[in-house]
């Protein structure tokens, strides 16, 4: 029973630490592993518990300077957080989705048959 909970503190722990890091300013997850020294495959783990949960977005997309390779720039503060943005067409189609999520999927052959 001791083992599990000293896993679970260190869990709480650790994701606090990512978390607070993110804060400061958009980083990569390579950027919070190097800074913390919390094995990266944590870190994808923890980024991907807090976005289930809304607490982390992707701020932006470019080039790491660690790496020179393109990556994504995570925040937890929410004042940086993405909107998004809705223009009359995303809405039209939204409505049409809901509008025809009820009906039942009809087989073409069915549909355009001679009925006897």
């Amino acid at each position: 029973m001791a083992k599990f909970h000293s896993k679970t503190k260190e869990y709480r722990e650790q994701m606090g630490r990512v978390f607070r890091s993110f804060f400061e300013r958009p980083k990569t997850m390579l950027d919070v592993s190097i800074e913390t020294g919390i094995l990266r495959a944590n870190i994808c783990r923890y980024v991907s518990h807090m976005e289930d949960d809304g607490k982390i977005q992707i701020h932006h997309k470019g080039i790491d300077p660690t790496t020179k390779c393109r990556a994504a720039f995570y925040t937890t503060n929410p004042e940086l957080f993405n909107q998004p943005e809705f223009t009359q067409m995303s809405l039209f189609w939204r409505a049409l989705r809901i509008c025809h999520a009820d009906r039942k999927p009809t087989h073409w052959k069915a549909r355009y048959s001679a009925k006897s």
